[in-house]
């Protein structure tokens, strides 16, 4: 193919070629025909040539592939494309030979196919035609009538050829220019466009022509057939061009690292009893001598964040040995997502940016002291209870409960048991493992209780309180009940008491619905006197668990005020 510095096979297809033409400017008779079977045959060897070095080259391709599928796989379909393209070039280019022969020699064309020296079918040698000299024949098949208007009727025209060559170059053009950082300027597709121009150019008398005719109007069979064997032999020289390239970029866009370290990235830095250490173990390449440039975003980004992180929004990472080091301080708990970015230079020099994900924990050190004795759930009220496995999340436990509900609230757990359930329940805490698989982490026992009776009150005194002032007794506005020690907030609501006193002799009593202090109970309280006993019993209070309690009374002897 032209383009830069020529080849010596090069060169030799175009010296054959300025022979062809110079014979063609002369009036050549039988004995000056003859000159073209060895040109032709000049011409065969050379495609010959070129089909056992594409056959080698693909074979070294098809090694590479079967070795490393992955990383030769996309230069391979190219190549398969390319030789594809080839065979059905040659081939449609031997059925118009085979074509030009049969009918000017009057001959079956089945008579005209021959088998090379390395198994190919291909046309008959020149040498074993005897109408080398016609070229009716040849212009009518590939011309036509016209030669300003070249025919295109049958597959055999120089017209339908021409298509198929420029299809062929735009195919073959179009597999370079898919490759990266290629584009007009490469050498391989300018060659490749020069090689097969059909613009219409000058013929020998200074008239512009178009390419069929000045190939192969009035020309005879002898030169046509050698004109088409050098077309075979560019068509080859421009499939092995492509070959070579696209053999020598599947090294051209390797990275080239020089050394080799071994990584370990465990799955999980804890490992549970029964369960198993898991963690990826590869070979890492490096170039100490280029240093790459890492990135990390500022802040923490959202799990769901998928927006690619902008070098302008980063901060640089310090790199040593090829390595970034990323320090990040543990201020608060909880989950941390960070982006970032590793720049390093391509083989063709151009920085090449790869994104990478660091994702974390935070959760403060972990310290369980428990009374063994004291595992207690109390029934009707929310019991807090905190749950943790080290190396596990929060979001990745899974407690249930024997006897009663467990939930989540906020960073807490909270249980519920309910009045009759029973005097104990179980709590079983299971984990997701890193590979998707659930994990009993065990088993803890509790004891179920009521909540304490609360404690009544009457004018602030209490039942181990024995005494109240006058004043403190006619000021009492009901009775309350509080729950004395205890760290659940539950309340309860006085339902009835009962006023107990002797007045001039005789017992006095009423009764009250609700814990407040009646007109009546006044009454009969400013009635006291001093050393006088106000008995206050019968209490009944209710639960916010919806229980009943009879509480103790409260006896108080009346004293001065």
């Amino acid at each position: 193919m032209a383009g830069g510095k020529e080849t010596p096979r090069q060169k030799m297809i175009g010296m054959m070629y300025l022979v062809l033409t110079a014979l063609l400017a002369l009036n050549v008779s039988k004995d000056i025909l003859d000159a073209f079977v060895v040109v032709n045959d000049g011409l065969e060897r050379t495609k010959v040539n070129f089909k056992v070095k594409s056959n080698e080259k693909y074979s070294s391709f098809k090694k590479a592939f079967d070795e490393n599928p992955r990383k030769v796989g996309v230069y391979w379909n190219e190549a398969i494309k390319v030789r594809e393209l080839t065979d059905d070039m040659i081939a449609d280019i031997d059925k118009i030979k085979a074509e030009l022969i049969s009918q000017t020699e009057g001959v079956e064309s089945s008579l005209v196919i021959a088998v090379n020296e390395i198994g190919q079918d291909t046309v008959l040698s020149l040498k074993h035609v005897e109408a080398k000299d016609n070229f009716d024949v040849p212009t009518h098949i590939l011309i036509g009538t016209n030669p300003g208007e070249p025919s295109d009727k049958t597959e055999f025209t120089a017209r339908q050829l021409k298509y198929k060559l420029e299809y062929f170059r735009d195919e073959l053009s179009n597999v370079i220019l898919s490759q990266p950082n290629v584009d007009s300027t490469n050498i391989i597709y300018r060659s490749l466009r020069k090689s097969f121009d059909f613009r219409d150019e000058k013929d020998a008398s200074g008239v512009v022509n178009n390419w069929e005719s000045l190939n192969f109007y009035h020309t005879p069979l002898a030169a046509s057939i050698t004109i088409l064997s050098k077309i075979q032999a560019d068509v080859l020289n421009a499939e092995s061009d492509i070959i070579s390239y696209l053999n020598s970029q599947v090294d051209a866009s390797s990275f080239k690292f020089t050394e080799l370290s071994s990584v370990v990235i465990p799955k999980s830095s804890y490992v549970f009893t029964g369960d198993t250490f898991r963690a990826d173990v590869f070979l890492a390449a490096f170039d100490p001598t280029q240093e790459p440039i890492v990135y990390l975003s500022q802040n923490s980004v959202a799990a769901n964040d998928s927006t690619p992180l902008m070098k302008t929004e980063a901060i640089m990472v310090e790199v040593d040995d090829s390595r970034g080091h990323i320090k990040i301080p543990a201020r608060t708990t909880g989950d941390f997502r960070y982006k970032g970015i590793i720049e390093f230079k391509g083989p063709d020099g151009l920085p090449r940016p790869y994104s990478y994900d660091i994702n974390y924990e935070v959760a403060l050190p972990a310290l369980t002291v428990a009374p063994t004795k004291m595992n207690v759930f109390y029934r009707g009220v929310d019991n807090p209870v905190e749950i943790s496995a080290p190396g596990v999340s929060a979001d990745d436990l899974r407690p249930t409960i024997s006897n009663g509900t467990i939930s989540r609230k906020g960073k807490a757990w909270v249980v519920r048991v309910r009045q009759g359930s029973g005097n104990s329940a179980v709590i079983t805490v299971r984990a997701k493992m890193p590979d998707g698989n659930v994990k009993v982490m065990g088993k803890k026992d509790f004891r179920i209780k009521s909540v304490p009776d609360p404690v009544p009150s009457f004018a602030g005194k209490r039942p181990t309180d024995n005494r109240v002032k006058k004043t403190e007794l006619t000021a009492a506005q009901g009775v309350l009940a509080k729950l004395d020690d205890f760290d659940f907030d539950m309340k309860f609501t006085i339902t009835q008491f009962k006023v107990v006193m002797i007045i001039n002799g005789t017992p006095v009593d009423k009764l009250v619905k609700g814990n407040k202090v009646n007109s009546d109970i006044k009454k009969i309280l400013k009635k006291a006197r001093k050393g006088q006993m106000v008995l206050i019993e019968n209490i009944k209070a209710k639960g916010e668990d919806g229980t009943i309690r009879n509480l103790p009374p409260i006896s108080l002897k009346v004293s001065t005020n």
